[in-house]
């Protein structure tokens, strides 16, 4: 029940940091209520990638306060050793996006990066100085 308590209590200081706008990347948004409900956890507005303690954008304490936690509930309930399994994390492939490795034709029509033009002007960089066609099978 302690480690319940403090699992909880990680969680609603990382809330209220959050609510308060401390330690926010201008990348981060704060996703809809809906959003929110469907996910089911509220530091889904926090980027953190890394490791605990060695994460590239700051404010992210509370994060590693939690993710240091649920390592060593799986620890524990795994009977692992922390030693061979110190780097334990959620796997970053649960989080893919599956339509950009479809190899559908629509991921490369209108990106920017990918040399975009109309039939009229060239927007992109990479079209004005490469000639760029999208070939749709």
């Amino acid at each position: 029940m302690h480690l319940l308590r403090k699992s909880i209590q990680s969680l609603r200081i990382s809330l209220n940091s959050r609510r308060l706008g401390n330690g926010r990347e201008p990348s981060e948004n704060f996703t809809s209520v809906s959003v929110m409900q469907a996910v089911g956890f509220v530091m889904t507005n926090k980027y953190s990638e890394g490791y605990p303690s060695a994460r590239y954008y700051g404010g992210n304490e509370y994060i590693d306060m939690t993710e240091s936690l649920c390592q060593n509930h799986a620890f524990e309930a795994f009977w692992l050793d922390p030693a061979k399994w110190g780097g334990l994390q959620i796997p970053s492939f649960l989080a893919v996006n599956v339509q950009s490795l479809s190899g559908s034709p629509v991921q490369s029509m209108y990106s920017l990066s990918h040399g975009y033009q109309t039939d009229i002007k060239k927007i992109s960089a990479v079209s004005i100085f490469f000639e760029t066609a999208i070939q749709i099978e």
